[in-house]
């Protein structure tokens, strides 16, 4: 194999990494949203896994900044 697509290979799979680990992360939080703050907020609802992890991603890029 070429270096190229050696490259493209391990770019790849460190993203597909990186992303299945945030995704990892966002289901505790998506516990504690369900079963701590929408019982103690009236008209709160429920958010499924995958919001939650939008939701994730978009709140470390407002206050963790995109390095």
């Amino acid at each position: 194999m070429s270096k190229m697509t050696i490259e493209i290979i391990a770019w790849t799979t460190s993203l597909i990494v990186i992303v299945a680990f945030s995704m990892l992360l966002a289901y505790p939080y998506m516990i504690l949203w369900n079963q701590c703050l929408v019982p103690a907020i009236p008209g709160l609802k429920e958010v499924e896994w995958l919001q939650m992890w939008a939701i994730t991603v978009l709140f470390n890029g407002l206050f963790k900044g995109f390095k």
